[in-house]
């Protein structure tokens, strides 16, 4: 499958080229993917106006064989599970090729919204055009990793963006046990799912983009994770040698 990606002019933001570079090298490993910035000139109007100029530069860059997704607010929202399988039938029809097109701050002229096969929304929040090229990546990106079953693969924190740099940061490692009191988890249960919580299927984001606090110890034990089926038998093992030193 090949991906393109059409917006109105570079990102501005350098944290956000950073995650853009990372998913798009990412993306390369299942699917060809292609960025492609359309230079749009500055004109003096309203926002009607600017949207129109917008719509004339990006549809030029639209090819006609290809399957075109919108993204605009008023599109349908999926879930990510949703949008491993919409690749999937995509594939399966015989699709070779997926545009997304992506509006400026004031969004997509309804020439384009009519013309496109798919409309798609991200959230009902708003975001910045640059912010929604980086989450789009992230979610082709998870999306694949759904649909192949491979783990899905995380940048450290904090992230070394000087690869040859020889002083190295240190790393903690998460073990994932919690404690919980009996309140915050009666409240915790009726929160609504977060916007971090629904990107990164943790539900710890849920709790720090409501408010509250989660407190980290460092230990100086070890744990054995179990991310695959073929992890039971190392955790299995362990536990075996643990026995035997009893």
């Amino acid at each position: 499958m090949y991906y393109e990606i059409v917006m109105p002019g570079k990102t501005k933001a350098s944290f956000l080229s950073v995650g853009i570079e990372e998913y798009v090298s990412r993306l390369k490993h299942y699917s060809k993917i292609e960025l492609i910035a359309v230079k749009i000139k500055k004109i003096s109007g309203d926002a009607a106006a600017l949207r129109e100029q917008e719509a004339d530069s990006l549809l030029g860059h639209l090819r006609s064989e290809t399957y075109l997704v919108a993204l605009d607010s008023g599109g349908k929202q999926v879930s990510s599970e949703s949008f491993s399988h919409k690749i999937q039938q995509w594939e399966n029809q015989g699709k070779r090729s997926v545009t997304f097109v992506i509006g400026g701050p004031v969004g997509l002229s309804r020439r384009i919204i009519e013309r496109a096969d798919m409309v798609l929304s991200l959230s009902k929040m708003t975001f910045t055009h640059d912010m929604v090229r980086l989450f789009l990546l992230e979610q082709l990106y998870r999306a694949y990793t759904i649909k192949t079953g491979h783990q899905y693969h995380k940048a450290p924190i904090p992230f070394q963006r000087n690869k040859g740099q020889v002083e190295q940061p240190t790393y903690f490692k998460h073990l994932g046990i919690y404690a919980y009191r009996k309140g915050f988890l009666l409240s915790f249960v009726a929160l609504p799912e977060g916007e971090w919580e629904r990107f990164e299927k943790l539900e710890q984001l849920r709790a720090l983009e409501f408010g509250y606090k989660i407190k980290v110890t460092v230990v100086q034990y070890d744990s054995t994770e179990v991310d695959m089926p073929e992890d039971i038998a190392r955790v299995e093992e362990a536990l075996r040698q643990a026995q035997s030193q009893e």
